[in-house]
């Protein structure tokens, strides 16, 4: 029964370091979301000013379809930009994956 609880208490141990170890890196791609969010919407609302702009100064509909075609163009380049970083994010969540699967194997003896 010793050997028991002495193999439970082990695993759990072992278990809430591996669960310390994973939080970090999902802590840390939080953050690099969470900043990389804030940066995309400082960069619409300038696309936006600048669009604003443009439009309160078009004297004509010529000026305004530019205005419209340069705030088109620039939300084009941003969903870009979201599609990279989506793309970059989900490639390192598999790294992770991996990575922890791999650790998994070796405590477990595989």
């Amino acid at each position: 029964m010793k050997v028991l609880a002495f193999a439970a208490a082990l695993i759990f141990s072992s278990s809430l370091a591996f669960a310390e170890e994973t939080a970090a890196p999902a802590a840390d791609m939080f953050n690099e979301m969470k900043t990389s969010f804030l940066s995309m919407l400082d960069e619409r609302i300038t696309n936006l000013n600048e669009a604003k702009t443009c439009v309160s100064s078009a004297t004509n509909r010529e000026e305004m379809k530019k205005c419209h075609s340069a705030l088109k163009q620039d939300r084009m380049e941003m969903l870009e930009k979201m599609k990279a970083a989506r793309e970059e994010r989900r490639e390192r969540r598999k790294e992770m994956r991996e990575q922890r699967r791999e650790e998994k194997n070796e405590h477990s003896g595989h």
